[in-house]
């Protein structure tokens, strides 16, 4: 564009020199009636012409310059405007596939949790069914899988027909019931009334009429205790 335009420049400048001074190509006699002389001034006017001429030149190459400038910078921009349409439009479909899985997730979540508190619901139904079932004696609590139990010293450990225990840490002392004392199925053997409790064996009691276990550590003592049971 610049080397055209300085082509240009210099096509024009000299169009412009020649027209000025095609009455001196006429006739190759200076002084004539049909080539007469000409002042300095005259000169000037006329290379004071050819300026004012190239100025308006310059001027309308600059503002083509301009025009060319934006003409490119409007066709840039049109490409970046329609590159950005299709990455917005790329990023819109992955977005919309995306909130596609995203709606898939949360269905089979909301069906699987639908699930679990149906499955939830019916436990707790059969559960209560089965408490309501047995025949807890009056005061006493009931577990059907091993309940760690903490007691202190002094306090008694009552249990019921069947149930079990083990004393995983303290010590105690077995209380006789009506009929009997605990039976030690890890040893095999009867515990009598006042014999010391084994830790870590597993103790029967056979009938719910008053045996147990009296804690006698002055520290906390753990006890696993299933079926029936009361802590006094």
């Amino acid at each position: 564009m610049k080397k055209t335009r300085n082509i240009l420049l210099v096509f024009l400048l000299a169009v412009g020199v020649y027209f000025s001074f095609n009455v001196a190509t006429a006739d190759k006699v200076g002084g004539s009636a049909s080539d007469p002389l000409v002042t300095k001034s005259y000169v000037d006017s006329k290379l004071e012409f050819i300026d004012e001429l190239a100025e308006k030149i310059e001027r309308k190459l600059d503002d083509l310059e301009d025009a060319d400038y934006d003409r490119k910078d409007k066709r840039r921009n049109d490409e970046e405007d329609d590159r950005d349409d299709r990455d917005e439009s790329k990023k819109s479909d992955d977005y919309k596939k995306l909130e596609e899985k995203l709606a898939l997730l949360e269905k089979a979540n909301a069906e699987q949790k639908e699930e679990l508190e149906k499955k939830d619901a019916e436990l707790k139904d059969n559960d209560a069914d089965s408490s309501e079932n047995k025949d807890v004696p009056e005061g006493f609590s009931h577990s059907d899988f091993f309940t760690v139990l903490e007691a202190k010293q002094g306090e008694k450990l009552l249990l019921g027909a069947s149930a079990e225990c083990v004393l995983r840490a303290g010590e105690g002392l077995v209380v006789m019931g009506e009929y009997g004392g605990l039976a030690d199925l890890t040893d095999g053997k009867d515990l009598r009334g006042d014999d010391a409790v084994p830790a870590q064996h597993l103790l029967l009691s056979s009938r719910n009429d008053g045996r147990g276990i009296f804690i006698t550590s002055e520290t906390t003592s753990y006890i696993l205790v299933k079926g029936d049971y009361k802590l006094q």
